[in-house]
């Protein structure tokens, strides 16, 4: 079987497990995020069954307790920063991107970051040679299902032709939205802001 096939089956059966595992406000948001990822995908040429598999899987622990979420980063040994340690509702990430690695045997850092730093973006995104992480990272905030951002953002963030300058968007209107900007979000969005700036 090849590499695409055998993602592809992952993605079949993670597909069929999450009704068991998250809500149906979460299940709508996945499959969401999932439409608008393909789409993005296609846009800027990144491999659209590896995009899938982040998208699929992104939220995969979102609605697992958190003494659960706990025993995983501990048992599986997974680092965490202190901000997640104390904001544990962003720890479904790095358990679901250890997740797939560990029940799924997917190595594929790509993918991995993608996940594991959905949340709140990451300046490794800005480095990896597919734009998985930042599709995702889009395609999470763009999902038309969510309650925020309002849907004149949601369709100016889409409209721009560049993944680095949706990303660099989102950024800014999370920032708006939510306030200051956590450590990981401010570094990545301070690399996309001396992009544009060296582009001018």
């Amino acid at each position: 079987m090849s590499t695409s096939g055998r993602i592809n089956r992952i993605i079949e059966d993670i597909n069929r497990l999450l009704p068991a595992r998250v809500g149906a406000d979460r299940l709508q948001h996945i499959q969401g995020v999932r439409r608008v990822a393909r789409d993005l995908s296609s846009r800027f040429g990144a491999d659209p069954v590896r995009v899938d598999l982040a998208a699929v899987v992104h939220d995969l622990d979102r609605d697992t307790p958190v003494e659960e979420l706990f025993t995983h980063i501990a048992d599986w040994r997974i680092p965490v920063t202190a901000f997640e340690r104390d904001h544990p509702k962003v720890l479904h990430g790095p358990v679901a991107a250890e997740r797939l690695r560990r029940e799924y045997g997917i190595d594929d850092r790509t993918v991995y970051d993608a996940v594991r730093h959905h949340t709140l973006g990451h300046p490794v995104f800005l480095d990896q040679e597919q734009p998985i992480g930042l599709i995702l990272y889009v395609a999470d905030f763009c999902d038309p299902r969510r309650d925020s951002p309002p849907e004149n953002v949601r369709r100016e963030v889409l409209h721009y032709r560049d993944i680095r300058a949706m990303a660099s968007a989102v950024v800014s209107s999370s920032r708006d939205l939510f306030g200051a900007l956590e450590e990981p979000t401010a570094r990545m969005y301070a690399r996309l802001s001396g992009d544009f700036r060296n582009d001018t």
